[in-house]
């Protein structure tokens, strides 16, 4: 079926036996798809730079997906297919590092796409601030304003 364009097929099967008895199949109607789904777009939080929630939304756009498997290993190594969902939860590993979430889709002829991915900060460490300016006084003079200094 290699020169036959993708769309629907029709296979019919006939033989010859020995004895000169011929047969021929019924009809049957197949579809012929070659073309891989393509993942349009992959974003994790909205394509947000960091997040400190779990489990983060990760967003796929592949019109012609079925399935898909998502990963934390940038290269999409033995995909796990499950149904296809545009917007699904995803955990994120590990704390306090850049996290890739990737992903490959399948259609429901078998195709399966490239591999995608993304990445973002998953910081679940608190801001750290203090002020370091010494114990001041609010008074008549300073009321509208005074200095205070700090780090974060």
């Amino acid at each position: 079926l290699g020169s036959v364009p993708d769309g629907p097929v029709t296979l019919e099967a006939s033989q010859i036996d020995v004895a000169g008895n011929g047969g021929r199949s019924p009809p049957r109607m197949l579809a012929k798809d070659t073309v891989a789904p393509v993942i349009q777009a992959i974003a994790v939080d909205s394509g947000a730079l960091a997040t400190n929630r779990l489990p983060a939304t990760l967003s796929l756009a592949s019109p012609d997906a079925a399935f898909m498997a998502v990963s934390s290993s940038p290269t999409c190594v033995n995909p796990i297919y499950v149904p296809f969902l545009p917007v699904s939860p995803v955990v994120l590993s590990p704390a306090g590092a850049d996290a890739t979430v990737s992903a490959k889709v399948r259609d429901v002829a078998g195709n399966e796409s490239e591999c995608a991915a993304d990445g973002i900060l998953y910081d679940i460490v608190p801001a750290v601030v203090s002020i370091t300016t010494p114990e001041i006084f609010v008074n008549s003079a300073n009321a509208a304003a005074f200095p205070i200094g700090g780090t974060c």
